[in-house]
This record gives C-alpha cells, sequence and structure tokens, in this order.
C-alpha cells in the first residue's frame, strides 16, 4: 500500500540496483539558512559507491570512485551554498572531495558497522569549521561520543599551486563530551531554531535517559537529561523538522517504537505516544532497525530487520497511520515479500523514500 504523501522509490538502472551498499539512514551537515543543497549526496556502505542528486531536477546518480567505508551510517558535508561536495566520513575515517584521507583524518573510533555513528554540523560562528560527531555505542555495548573538528580553509591534501584548499582536521585526537560515555547507537543533529546554534541528542545505554547537548559559538553547553518512555536501547532517532517530533528505533525485542515531542528552542524532551503493535519478537538485536517521516509527518514507516532463525522471520516495512492509530499497520512492501532483511529507509531531496534490503536471492538493493 502505497500512499501520495510517500513513495518508495524504485532506482530502475542496473548500476543503481545492484549497488553494494549497507545501512542507510546517514547523516548529512546542516546550515539554517540552506538545507536543500546539503542533502544531496549520499554516502554509505562498504563500497566505492554512492548516490548524487541533482540541484535541478532531483534526480539521482551514481557515484563509483569513493574511498570505501564501513557498513554503517555515513556522514557528509556539502556547501549550502551550492551542494558541492566538501568532506564525508564513516566515523572511523574522514575523507576530502579528492577521495583521500584528509590529514589527521583516521583513527576517529566510532563504530563503522553503527546505525548512527557519525554526524556532522558547522561549528556556529564559524564560516569553514564543522564539528565531526563519532559513537562507539554497537548495539547492546556502550560507548562513548566524541568529537573532531575539520577546518575547510586549510589547504589539506591540495597540490600547490591549486587554490583551492581541501581541507584538514585540527587535530589528531578526539575531545570527549562530558556526560557521553555511556552511550547508546543511536544519535542525531537538530538546529536550534532561530539560531546558528544546534542540539546533539544521544541516549544512555541500557536506561531511559535521553541526554540534550546545546552547541553554541562558545561550545558545547552543559548537557540536560530527560528520563522519557521505556526504550532502554534505541538504534536510531529519526527526526521530523515539520512537526518537531521524534522517532525512537528500539534494538531490543518486544518493544514499541516510540515517538518523541522536540522544543527546537529549548531543546526540551516529552513523550508523546508509542506506536501500538511495533514491536518485534527477534532473538536477535535489532529488532526495529530504522524509522521515516512521510514528507507531511502524516504517517511513519518503519523497517523491522528480519533475522535468519530460528525463528525465521522476514524483514519488513510497515505503514503507521498517526491519524488513524488503531487501524492495523500494512506491509506497503510487494507481495509476496521476498525481504530477507530490511535495512534504512531515508527521505530523499525528490520526496520520495529509498528502502535499502536484502532479497531472497541477492542484493543488497536499494529500492
Amino acid at each position: 500500500m502505497l500512499t501520495r504523501d510517500c513513495i518508495m522509490k524504485r532506482l530502475n538502472t542496473n548500476s543503481l540496483r545492484s549497488l553494494l551498499l549497507f545501512l542507510l539512514p546517514l547523516f548529512i551537515s546542516f546550515d539554517a539558512a540552506s538545507q536543500s543543497n546539503t542533502t544531496i549526496h549520499w554516502y554509505f556502505g562498504s563500497s566505492p559507491q554512492g548516490l548524487r542528486f541533482s540541484r535541478s531536477d532531483k534526480s539521482a546518480s551514481l557515484v563509483d570512485n569513493l574511498a570505501p567505508m564501513g557498513t554503517g551510517g555515513g556522514a557528509v558535508a556539502s556547501s549550502s551554498v551550492n551542494g558541492d561536495l566538501l568532506f564525508y566520513s564513516d566515523g572511523v575515517n574522514i575523507y576530502d572531495v579528492s577521495n583521500q584521507q584528509m590529514p589527521n583524518g583516521s583513527g576517529l573510533g566510532g563504530n563503522p558497522a553503527g546505525n548512527q555513528g557519525v554526524a556532522v554540523a558547522k561549528i556556529p560562528g564559524q564560516d569553514n569549521q564543522y564539528y565531526v560527531f563519532v559513537n562507539s555505542a554497537s548495539e547492546a555495548t556502550p560507548g562513548s561520543v566524541s568529537y573532531r573538528i575539520v577546518d575547510m580553509s586549510l589547504a589539506g591534501n591540495a597540490v600547490f599551486p591549486s587554490p583551492i584548499p581541501l581541507g584538514a582536521v585540527t587535530s589528531a585526537t578526539n575531545a570527549p563530551l562530558p556526560g557521553l560515555a555511556n552511550t547508546a547507537e543511536s544519535m542525531t543533529i537538530i538546529p536550534q531554531e532561530g539560531t546558528e546554534n544546534f542540539f546533539l541528542i544521544t541516549h544512555d545505554n541500557g536506561t531511559n535517559t535521553y541526554t540534550v547537548t546545546l552547541f553554541t559559538d562558545a561550545g558545547p553547553q552543559t548537557p540536560v537529561t530527560y528520563n522519557v518512555g521505556v526504550i532502554t536501547q534505541p538504534g536510531n532517532f529519526s527526526y521530523h523538522a515539520g512537526t518537531h517530533r521524534i522517532a525512537v528505533s528500539p534494538q531490543e525485542s518486544n518493544r514499541n517504537v516510540e515517538i518523541l515531542n522536540f522544543n527546537p528552542v529549548t531543546g526540551a524532551l516529552t513523550f508523546n505516544q508509542d506506536v501500538p503493535n511495533s514491536a518485534v519478537a527477534n532473538a536477535v538485536n535489532p529488532a526495529v532497525y530504522d524509522t521515516e517521516w512521510s514528507f507531511s509527518g502524516n504517517y511513519l514507516y518503519i523497517s523491522t530487520y528480519g533475522q535468519a532463525g530460528p525463528p525465521l522471520a522476514s524483514g519488513n516495512v510497515m505503514q503507521y497511520d498517526l491519524a488513524n492509530p488503531t487501524l492495523t499497520m500494512p506491509s506497503i512492501l510487494p507481495q509476496p515479500n521476498t525481504i530477507y532483511q530490511s535495512y534504512g529507509l531515508q527521505m530523499a531531496p525528490d520526496s520520495s523514500i529509498y528502502h535499502l534490503y536484502q532479497a531472497t536471492p541477492g542484493g543488497p538493493y536499494l529500492m
């Protein structure tokens, strides 16, 4: 079942269908002045391939010369002015536009297989500097969040007499963040409304505690914690800017997806609701892999991971209608369902949702 509010976009060329890619979603750097240009590069997966969306008609094309990355979600920094690629990372290494490792851009310590193991954000008040946050958590094993800074005004790997700097990392070691030493895999960045500031949202592994850290031109502020809901091991946060809601994907079995209210001015988190009957009884983690909002925020799409067994459980993508919460959630996948494992969901610049999955036989595929 597909609605006009959300179309699952199938890439119909052989080159795109055969991408050996893993794990969406990815993190995108943001600039409050223009987010449309900062979401056109999608780099992820354990291959040299990715996607680029046209600035004119939003069509997707293959990029096939990337540095090989880990199997988890990646982070891409793009210019908010023209959409040009600046750099990208898998949480272990940082690569510049020439696909070379940046000076001081190795050994970051993030989990390259994590769902949300790396994130990028422009430093408030700085034109050329970016935070690269990494999270070392791996499923039930807690981790920590730290960061390095990329300065795009530095020459980096640029070859003289090229006048265009390629950027470099300012330090060979990470800066720790106080209070973020027992984190789950989930991590996201949300702009603070009306400012250049942003919030970093993380979760304390094994508890229901969320930590919200505001970053200003003075750096990270004192973290604020919120005890919300019952999920203790989230793997992914999906934010809908129009409704200020965050969907939380539980990695643990028999736990419903939860929806939180987020105040984009203060950073406060409150409980909105859980999603009835979204719990999955997987014997292994993750149970729910990912969620994604429709463009309007009227629907939430839920990717359940599936498992090889025993017992055998197919991956699936379900649709939750927030206006009709008592309705049974339908699968939106073609039937019969041949998906073996379902991975990430990601809203694209063309307002379609892309789905990464493992089929029987073959894959991974991007639909």
